[in-house]
């Protein structure tokens, strides 16, 4: 089986208090990774921070970068690549 990294974000306070963004999020992720073979080994999670901000100005995806230098990592799963990089990493 596959080893991969979940990440979940919101950008609102209200999104972030009431789960469901980041819920729903983690569920389609799961069932994703399932589906097509990955074991989620950790979960990274940014509640109410805007992903206009730089990566290393959120606190869960810098976390997620420092783990990703570890070995046996295969693959990080978002929800959506917005989520990941709305901006869209500076294509």
């Amino acid at each position: 089986m596959k080893r991969a990294l979940g990440y979940i974000r919101v950008s609102s306070k209200v999104q972030a208090r009431d789960g469901n963004g980041l819920l729903d999020q983690a569920d389609a992720i799961k069932a994703w990774a399932e589906h097509n073979g990955y074991e989620i080994v950790q979960w990274f999670e940014d509640a109410g921070v805007s992903g206009e901000l730089p990566w290393d100005k959120r606190p869960a995806m810098r976390a997620l970068v420092e783990r990703l230098a570890v070995n046996g990592i295969d693959a990080v799963l978002v929800h959506q690549y917005g989520g990941w990089c709305p901006d869209g990493c500076g294509r």
